[in-house]
């Protein structure tokens, strides 16, 4: 579905993301995961045109990114940023029918697929109604990942999208976004810092250093089979994360 060749992408003399070569598979999970700073965030806002390739080039369903009309582009790719990126004027019900009374959808329309995807992701009706600062972290979440699926897209960007929760909350939604993940059967590439919510989500991890990649791969060969000694370290480094051998119980 997204494959990158050889891109590269600078900001002044920091390379955010290096000589990357990386595909995407269709209707699997692909996690990003890495250091801080590895490009992560960057290679997200590169498939959505926020940030453009210095060198190499990437692809969407086979077409080089640049010769995308932008606009069609972002109709069949969901992206859900950092903090989940609500407009905190509008209503939930509001930011989450946005783009499709931008392209002109009908009321009726809107209506059935606000319905479907609310209880898709489990938000009271009540809640639509209510501003983000009205509504708790896991509830802004959902939203924002209605949003993201309003128009059906092919494709959904995450860019650590429990990252802000309690680790209770992040808990119930990391098996809510799964199942919702397994229901839906999209192509889904979703950046993490976690390991132990990598292996959660994952057919493929791909781990980065310094905008490089050092090993895409499941989370099985990650644990027993790195490619560098990297691999190790950073799966080791995760402090009260899982262990070696609790992380490849994923869904690798």
């Amino acid at each position: 579905m997204i494959r990158f060749d050889d891109v590269t992408k600078k900001f002044e003399d920091e390379t955010a993301v290096d000589a990357l070569t990386l595909e995407v598979a269709p209707q699997q999970t692909t996690v990003l995961i890495g250091p801080s700073g590895c490009g992560k965030s960057t290679i997200l806002r590169l498939i959505v045109g926020l940030e453009q390739v210095d060198e190499g080039r990437i692809s969407f369903d086979e077409q080089p990114l640049d010769t995308w009309d932008i606009g069609d582009l972002r109709k069949r790719i969901g992206y859900v940023i950092q903090g989940g990126g609500l407009f905190p004027h509008m209503t939930a019900r509001e930011n989450i029918t946005l783009m499709a009374n931008h392209v002109g959808w009908a009321g009726g329309r809107i209506d059935e697929r606000v319905e479907a995807l609310r209880e898709l992701t489990h938000l009271e009706a009540d809640q639509l109604e209510r501003y983000p600062a009205q509504l708790s972290g896991g509830q802004k979440q959902r939203v924002a990942l209605m949003r993201a699926l309003m128009l059906d897209p092919e494709c959904l960007l995450l860019d650590e999208p429990l990252g802000a929760l309690d680790p209770m909350i992040r808990a119930r939604l990391q098996d809510e976004l799964r199942d919702i993940f397994d229901e839906l059967d999209k192509t889904v590439l979703l950046v993490t810092h976690d390991m132990q919510e990598a292996a959660h989500f994952a057919d493929t991890v791909a781990l980065l250093r310094a905008g490089r990649l050092v090993q895409a791969a499941t989370v099985d060969d990650l644990v027993e089979r790195p490619a560098d000694p990297f691999v190790t370290e950073f799966i080791r480094a995760q402090g009260g994360g899982p262990s070696l051998e609790t992380v490849g119980e994923g869904r690798g």
